[in-house]
């Protein structure tokens, strides 16, 4: 694979525009950005016809460029097992979501066409693309603090996730300054400046093997880490610190090795106690769960909407969850949710961690982390560096906020080492992308 660092967004709009191969690949990132409600149709249904159909058509037409075989028996195995889940899942509740059932088979089917089509280019592709949209947001960042009125006429998609105001894909206009150190938190070209560093760090990690943890020249890096930066977010910061701490003593010999260790845990501890945090570590855990419904349906009597806990509160409601359904999980459909069904509380669960066990179960949900692991084992030896445990941390930690279990270039990540069996001639003979 044919690899620069450089960074120029000149090149990038022109490999956009004059590469079908390159283009395809940016409009799955932007959609699994989410910046707007239409992007999430890669996800769920989002109600717009339009945004359904265009990722499928796009992606018949890299298809009829790249012609691949769907015989693969790892492919089959896939689908036969979440064949068998969704039919006890519906002797189980004796009826299914027929929508959220489509879509996890749509993204495993897209997430093999990626992988047989672009084979590990994706990781090269990833990196290159966030890391240019990561400049643009830079740019876009730094526009709205001096022209604000000028950067809200560009947004063309309104949006009312709280977060940001609109977004025209590329950048999102933020507005949250009440958490934020520095002016706004910079949501990039996601829809939350979290799920914005989100991508950002997974990005910057795979920069990081891909140069061989050598930083100096290296553009793309240093406009990443700028862009997570900026972001201010507590769960891209968490996740840097963490995995510059173990690469580096996984990588560089030092007699100081322990010292540095307790120093960087002292700084990922310190991050935390950081403004930005505000109330969302107040509370670390549900210590009671009655208490924590009174507070709910008295602010959701006054609000009059569902709410969403935050990280923390989240990941103790799914223990509830997991405890009620743990074999089996309460599936694609939340209404089936002890939180919903039985404590009749109308929340969004924002994270992906225990998510993944309580919606699947403790069977597919420890088969997903089996693949995560793998998928990171496979990543260490293809890229040659120290650390099989690497990525699955990085995945681990990201989803304590944010699920990506059901966004197809992620569950691309996953499924490496199940669907990459043999030589893709695609990658190799696209090897200058990047």
């Amino acid at each position: 694979m044919l690899y620069s660092n450089a960074l120029s967004l000149k090149r990038f709009f022109r490999r956009v525009f004059n590469s079908y191969y390159y283009f395809y690949f940016f409009v799955m990132v932007l959609f699994a950005a989410r910046a707007v409600p239409v992007t999430g149709s890669m996800v769920y249904y989002t109600g717009n016809i339009i945004s359904f159909i265009f990722p499928i058509l796009l992606t018949f037409i890299l298809l009829l460029k790249y012609p691949i075989s769907f015989k693969n028996r790892n492919l089959n195995i896939v689908i036969c097992i979440i064949t068998f889940w969704f039919l006890a899942q519906y002797i189980k509740y004796g009826e299914l979501n027929i929508s959220l059932t489509i879509y996890l088979y749509y993204g495993i089917i897209i997430a093999y066409i990626h992988i047989r089509v672009y084979g590990k280019n994706i990781i090269y592709l990833y990196e290159d693309v966030v890391a240019h949209l990561s400049a643009i947001s830079l740019v876009g960042w730094v526009v709205q603090i001096i022209a604000p009125k000028l950067i809200h006429l560009l947004m063309i998609f309104p949006s009312n996730t709280g977060t940001i105001s609109g977004s025209c894909l590329f950048y999102s206009e933020g507005r949250d300054y009440e958490t934020a150190i520095l002016f706004f938190r910079n949501a990039g070209f996601s829809w939350e400046p979290g799920m914005f560093a989100s991508l950002v760090v997974i990005a910057l990690f795979f920069n990081a093997f891909i140069n061989h943890f050598k930083f100096k020249g290296n553009k793309k890096f240093y406009i990443l880490l700028v862009a997570l930066a900026t972001s201010q977010s507590t769960t891209g910061y968490g996740v840097l610190i963490s995995l510059g701490c173990i690469i580096y003593l996984l990588n560089y010999r030092s007699q100081y090795k322990f010292i540095i260790a307790v120093m960087i845990v002292s700084m990922s501890v310190a991050v935390y106690n950081l403004p930005i945090m505000g109330e969302k570590i107040k509370d670390l855990w549900v210590n009671d769960v009655q208490e924590t419904k009174e507070r709910l349906y008295e602010v959701q009597g006054y609000y009059q909407e569902a709410l969403a806990l935050t990280r923390f509160e989240s990941l103790a409601m799914e223990t509830y969850n997991i405890r009620h359904d743990p074999i089996l999980g309460y599936g694609r459909d939340n209404t089936n949710s002890y939180v919903e069904k039985e404590l009749k509380l109308n929340v969004g669960l924002p994270n992906g961690l225990f998510k993944v066990i309580a919606k699947y179960g403790c069977i597919l949900g420890l088969l997903f982390y089996l693949c995560l692991f793998t998928s990171s084992q496979w990543m260490a030896r293809e890229f040659k560096y120290k650390g099989t445990i690497l990525f699955f941390i990085a995945y681990c930690m990201i989803s304590v906020s944010y699920s990506f279990v059901e966004s197809p270039i992620f569950i691309a990540f996953l499924f490496f080492p199940l669907f990459l069996k043999e030589k893709n001639i695609y990658a190799v003979k696209s090897n200058c992308i990047c």
